[in-house]
């Protein structure tokens, strides 16, 4: 569904163009996002180069939305056939700065840390050309145009729908319509964190328990 059949299906309900319901559907959207971290479809990898010559700080950017971070991996030998790749260990920021006294020491990548939202700080520097793979889970943007659409998975779009729908039907007070749309929201937010984690149960993907990376 995109944002514009959203709105229609809100409709029904018995809202019209008058009423907010862009904020409503975010709204929803991110209560989605946020009802579950391992989300297997928010799941995303990227692999970044970092050059000794241009990274002295052994630091890249994610280009994507990062909500929380996964794993990290040096995969430069599994890249050139000349071994496996290499999982680096995640420590903190305190940890790194209390207990390294050279973060510009230069070797083969062991650990890494992360500043602000999105960049990624390894060490040792490497000392020659290294492949980094980020795996993390993506940030959902807002909903913006009628033509965008939600980026989970076209089974739950409706799911959207119920959930914006008890959120509009709570602003007008309707409280007894409210409470029914709302568990039968709560009902498909459920359902779907059942179905998503027996997915991951079935076919182990690499999310894992790190809520230290978030």
């Amino acid at each position: 569904m995109k944002v514009a059949e959203i709105k229609t299906a809100l409709k029904r309900y018995g809202f019209n163009d008058k009423d907010p319901l862009l904020e409503w559907i975010n709204a929803a959207y991110h209560e989605i996002e946020s009802a579950h971290t391992k989300w297997s479809f928010l799941e995303e990898s990227e692999v970044g180069t970092i050059s000794p010559g241009e990274d002295p700080d052994g630091r890249f950017n994610v280009s994507g939305g990062v909500k929380r971070f996964i794993k990290v991996r040096d995969i430069t030998d599994e890249a050139t056939g000349g071994g496996d790749g290499v999982d680096l260990e995640f420590w903190d920021r305190r940890k790194l700065q209390r207990e390294i006294p050279n973060l510009r020491a230069v070797g083969k990548p062991e650990i890494f840390s992360i500043l602000g939202a999105s960049t990624i700080q390894v060490y040792p520097v490497p000392s020659d050309e290294r492949e980094i793979e980020s795996t993390y889970i993506q940030e959902l943007p807002d909903l913006v145009d009628d033509e965008d659409e939600p980026l989970i998975p076209v089974a739950n779009h409706y799911t959207i729908v119920r959930g914006a729908a008890y959120i509009g039907l709570q602003a007008e007070n309707e409280e007894e319509r409210a409470a029914s749309a709302q568990a039968q929201f709560e009902s498909d937010l459920q359902k779907m964190i059942d179905g998503d984690l027996a997915r991951q149960l079935g076919a182990p993907s690499s999310v894992e328990d790190v809520e230290e990376y978030a």
